[in-house]
């Protein structure tokens, strides 16, 4: 098995952290505003950053799982 430098392991746990709390606001009928309430490592700021591409994600025909990981994904990028 081979090993994970520390800056992939920091993505992955990233993107695993802001895919939760995506899944959770979209759970309970959340929108862009409700995700850029986010503040945990600094999800706020990454979700203004990339606010078109987020609500183009969230207008996309998906299921909450895929939309939560699509913005998880969209955030690590910034």
């Amino acid at each position: 098995m081979t090993e994970m430098s520390n800056e992939a392991w920091e993505v992955v746990q990233r993107v695993k952290m802001y895919r939760k709390k995506a899944l959770e606001v979209l759970n309970n009928g959340g929108d862009v505003l409700e995700l850029a309430q986010v503040t945990d490592m600094g999800m706020h700021l990454r979700i203004e950053a990339t606010k078109e591409d987020v609500i183009e994600i969230l207008t996309r025909d998906l299921s909450l799982e895929e939309k939560a990981q699509l913005i998880a994904e969209k955030l690590v990028e910034v």
